[in-house]
């Protein structure tokens, strides 16, 4: 007789009402596996004596038995691969285990298999059909594959030998047996491998598989079964859930980025509008906390994780803004041309005019609007780079303006522009209006002298100059960059240099951002992208311009082409004599 269990539809009642607390499964195939564990089945007609999985031992899991295709009448096991694979994934699907432990008849007396494989070839079933459908069973793997318990192997190897009279050992490299028994372990491992990423809405953290000799004691093997699963549980109370709150000072912290970081891991959460967060089954351990707002407001600090230290609190603190970076005194001479005539007024601002604010956020551009909307139309650009310097300008924003009065103050304010990054005050800045006119008013100026190749600057017809040049005006443009931060003095000691340190900017960024580093005598670098979980999401290869910069625009894109999801990605770079890599943080 060959048959799936009829027990899911009972299984998933009893279920429902206790999805609050996370579940474990553990299976038996044949004695004394099935004995030793029928106890926490809920199935009344596999286990009269009452389900005790429900929140065991007070220790905030539910634990539940499943047996494949068990005969409710003479309590014995005839299955096949079919009704395993069938049942198995169909109960998963209901329970959502945390950890899987799979028991099976074996040599024991408790021996912990380290392995189980995705075998082309199994030990013949009884009847037909003999061999597993699918077989192999893992089409993501190829045949043979070997998949590793991720349980607690050594921590359950002393537990039973110090609680039990059984001699329990751990099986690294032996044969798992080859019959259902590896088959359900595999598929338990396969599960959880699946499952693995902290991201998942049901994360499974282990699973594995112990083979029990058939003459072993069912008192011993039962309490066996029990050291098993409170030392698991130990291991898994190694992982809680953190909640917080983060708060702004009276702003809506919405959209805040907390980011925990240690010298294993790295992981981010966004708060909701009430400043909730959360991170789920977070290891236990010491974090560095680092959280922000739109890039003006900040925390950093650090935060003890374990079973007694769930909730964290996070109070962000404003940047201090600074007066205006900006080469205009005061908005004095509105200057005019030929109406209808497109002309790029700049300010310009080189590394030594930068390097106070390299720690700083970029937060608000700011200018006095020449004429009211319908007289003209103004694109506020920012330029990485100077107009003079040879190289090309990169632009960070651009953007179309639409409500501005003439004669007042215009505040653009930045929501996409992070920490000045060491190329941006290397490079220089350029902050720029595009104007086109009917009554031919470009820009206000103050009264000068202009600072020559620096307040003043124009662009006509592709062609930079200065303003003097072509209008016969000398003052500087009304440009201003507004920085949030603590300047850098000279008395400082943390004035960056850039050397061939990798980095990226903007960072954080959405959607794109440009990774560069500096190695004069490299000719040429490969660069690769990976997740937090160290797959490889995009590679390429960069070159250097004449100075020896290597510069690469990543796109937020992966092999194919698809946009990935927001989170922390690691850019790698290698070069014949060096391997450099950096952190970036994608929001969207």
């Amino acid at each position: 007789m060959k048959k799936s269990c009829v027990f899911l539809v009972m299984l998933l009642i009893l279920a429902l009402p206790l999805l609050g607390r996370r579940n474990i499964m553990m299976t038996g195939y044949w004695a004394p596996t099935s004995e030793m564990i029928y106890l926490f089945s809920n199935d009344p007609e596999l286990n009269p004596d009452g389900w005790i999985g429900e929140n065991w031992e007070d220790l905030g899991f539910d634990v539940y038995a499943y047996f494949p295709a068990f005969n409710r009448v003479t309590r014995d096991f005839e299955v096949d691969y079919q009704a395993t694979w069938e049942d198995f994934w169909a109960t998963v699907a209901i329970i959502n285990p945390i950890a899987i432990i799979s028991y099976g008849a074996g040599s024991g007396p408790w021996e912990i298999e380290y392995n189980s494989r995705n075998l082309a070839v199994w030990v013949n079933d009884y009847e037909y059909p003999f061999q597993p459908t699918p077989c192999p069973p893992d089409s993501m793997e190829a045949a043979n594959f070997v998949r590793h318990a991720t349980l607690p192997v050594s921590e359950i190897e002393l537990a039973v030998d110090e609680q039990t009279p059984l001699n329990a050992w751990v099986d690294w490299n032996g044969n798992p047996g080859g019959f259902l028994c590896e088959y359900m372990a595999y598929l338990g491992m396969w599960y959880q491998g699946i499952h693995s990423s902290f991201e998942d809405e049901y994360p499974c953290l282990a699973a594995g598989f112990i083979h029990v000799n058939a003459g072993v004691n069912l008192g011993y093997a039962t309490t066996a079964a029990e050291v098993t699963l409170r030392t698991t549980i130990e291991y898994l109370n190694n992982y809680v859930d953190l909640t917080g709150t983060v708060y702004a000072g009276g702003v809506d912290p919405g959209g805040a980025v907390i980011s925990l970081e240690n010298e294993i891991a790295h992981y981010t959460a966004i708060a909701d509008h009430d400043g909730n967060f959360s991170f789920p089954l977070l290891p236990a351990g010491t974090y560095e906390v680092i959280a922000f707002l739109d890039r003006y407001y900040y925390y950093e600090g650090e935060a003890l994780v374990d079973a007694e230290h769930t909730e964290l609190e996070i109070t962000l603190e404003e940047f201090a803004s600074n007066p205006p970076l900006t080469w205009c005194a005061e908005a004095t001479e509105l200057v005019t041309s030929a109406p209808g005539m497109n002309i790029v007024i700049a300010g310009v601002f080189d590394d030594n005019d930068l390097m106070p604010y390299v720690n700083c956020h970029l937060r608000e551009l700011s200018f006095t609007a020449p004429a009211d909307p319908e007289d003209c139309n103004i694109d506020l650009i920012l330029y990485e780079g100077m107009p003079d310097d040879g190289n090309p300008m990169l632009i960070l924003l651009e953007t179309e303006l639409t409500d501005f009065v003439a004669g007042e103050g215009y505040n653009y304010w930045i929501n996409n522009l992070a920490l000045m990054s060491e190329a941006t005050w290397e490079n220089g800045l350029t902050l720029a209006l595009q104007i086109t006119g009917s009554n031919g008013n470009v820009g206000w100026m103050d009264a000068g002298p202009a600072v020559s190749g620096k307040g003043n600057m124009i662009k006509v017809s592709g062609t930079w100059m200065e303003a003097y040049d072509m209008l016969g005006v000398d003052g500087n443009w009304d440009l201003r960059l507004g920085f949030y931060g603590t300047p850098i003095t000279e008395t400082d000691n943390d004035i960056i240099t850039l050397n061939n340190r990798l980095y990226n900017y903007p960072n954080p960024f959405n959607p794109e951002t440009r990774i560069s580093f500096l190695a004069p005598e490299s000719s040429s670098a490969q660069i690769a992208i990976y997740n937090v979980k160290g797959e490889l999401v995009k590679e390429a290869e960069m070159k250097p311009d004449p100075s020896g910069r290597f510069s690469w625009l990543w796109e937020g894109i992966n092999e194919q082409g698809n946009p990935v999801a927001s989170g922390i990605y690691l850019a790698r770079v290698k070069t014949q004599d060096l391997t450099r890599q950096c952190k970036m943080l994608l929001i969207k």
